[in-house]
């Protein structure tokens, strides 16, 4: 719990300095990432309190976002950090390499198109532009050498690599129609209730800017722009990614770290909207703002974790010791995906660890229906399947007795000959 703590208040320290410099205040800054916070909390609370892995990438991907829409604004002040949550979310998982490299380069394609067009302070692609940031930029290729020791060293030694493993892994699998991806992603924005309020105050803004009722900061008008631009090309590209690297859409949980693109844009319109106004209550609105914040945080914060049960999975251990009662070299396990697949591989995956953690985790490997998840080392291969004693692990209904149960999946016995 205090890992996770002190991990949530570095990136948020890091979202605020974000904020700061895209509203031009320090005290706007911490607003919107109390704001943040309290959106976060109020969508699903485990974000901030549990180290479930997606979950993990919430805030460094916010950090992530924010960085980029820094960037397109042609500023290289947020370059380290940019570096920083992007390590941290490849290094987590490998299919943030294309997500990110891909957000990248998008930006830096929209930066050229605004830059031309007198919208961004500088064009990124430059040597200007590197000759104005080169101590930032050396200590991202610092930032960059430390996070990449780790992915070399693997992909060196287990050739062709984690990322490559992913990629193959993604091209396996079957992609989905452009509709079914959006849909996929624009249930982030619809059925977490951000759309309303975030088109909302994105519309009053732009009509403040648009009357000449603003207080006049062409700072914050160019900051709202790159944030909305990059919004946009983050989307787009989360939607490629359900169309072509997430095999079974039902799983929304996968790309959960996208929910940080609709709170920062949330966030940062509802201050820089009252930041805008020449009305007095300003103030005002920003200290109700903060109070409702904070009033709703505590409560959210202290619900119980909703997969506390997942880190003691009930019938695991029951489980292993009945399966390892009968002796044998090796046990297959033969992955059913045809009902509640999501239950089954987690099941499996909770077997695996139980058993690494007692010292025998050799003595499983998945046979049918492997999935990366299992890491390759778990992946039966020819020389685990002679004298092997092999078991169908399926939530649907099969003949006979499971030889163990965890919940509804049943490890059933099944012939040897494969």
């Amino acid at each position: 719990m205090l890992g996770q703590c002190l991990y949530s208040a570095l990136w948020l320290v890091a979202i605020a300095a974000l904020f700061g410099r895209l509203l031009g205040s320090r005290w706007g800054g911490a607003l919107a990432t109390l704001l943040l916070a309290a959106i976060t909390a109020a969508v699903d609370h485990n974000i901030l309190v549990t180290i479930w892995f997606p979950d993990l990438y919430f805030l460094p991907f916010a950090t992530f976002f924010l960085a980029c829409t820094r960037l397109l604004s042609g500023r290289g002040d947020s370059l380290v950090l940019l570096a920083l949550a992007l390590g941290t979310l490849v290094n987590g998982h490998a299919a943030f390499a294309p997500i990110c490299g891909l957000l990248g380069v998008l930006v830096l394609v929209a930066n050229a198109v605004l830059a031309r067009s007198g919208l961004a302070d500088a064009r990124v692609a430059s040597l200007a532009f590197v000759r104005a940031n080169a101590r930032a930029l050396w200590l991202v290729a610092g930032v960059g050498l430390l996070f990449a020791l780790p992915l070399l060293l693997e992909t060196a030694a287990r050739w062709p690599g984690p990322v490559a493993d992913y990629l193959a892994f993604g091209r396996a699998g079957q992609s989905h129609a452009f509709d079914e991806g959006a849909r996929y992603v624009a249930h982030y924005w619809s059925d977490l209730h951000l759309l309303v309020p975030g088109a909302a105050l994105a519309l009053c803004w732009a009509m403040l800017v648009l009357s000449g009722r603003a207080r006049g900061a062409p700072e914050l008008d160019r900051a709202g722009l790159a944030l909305l631009a990059t919004a946009a090309l983050a989307t787009g590209v989360v939607v490629a990614y359900a169309i072509y690297g997430i095999d079974l859409l039902s799983e929304t949980y996968v790309a959960i770290f996208y929910i940080a693109v609709p709170a920062c844009v949330l966030a940062w319109f509802a201050v820089a909207f009252f930041a805008q106004a020449r009305a007095k209550p300003r103030g005002v609105a920003f200290a109700t703002i903060a109070a409702l914040a904070l009033a709703s945080l505590p409560e959210r914060l202290a619900l119980p974790a909703g997969n506390a049960s997942d880190y003691d999975m009930a019938g695991i251990a029951d489980a292993d010791a009945r399966l390892r009662a009968q002796p044998a070299p090796r046990i297959v396990l033969d992955l059913d995906d045809s009902a509640q697949w999501g239950t089954v591989w987690s099941t499996v995956a909770g077997l695996l660890v139980h058993a690494a953690r007692e010292g025998d985790g050799a003595r499983y490997c998945v046979g049918a229906h492997w999935h990366i998840l299992f890491t390759r080392r778990a992946a039966c291969a020819g020389q685990d399947l002679a004298g092997a004693r092999v078991l169908r692990v399926s939530a649907a209904a099969q003949a006979g007795e499971p030889v163990a149960r965890v919940g509804p999946v049943g490890f059933y016995e099944t012939t040897p000959a494969r």
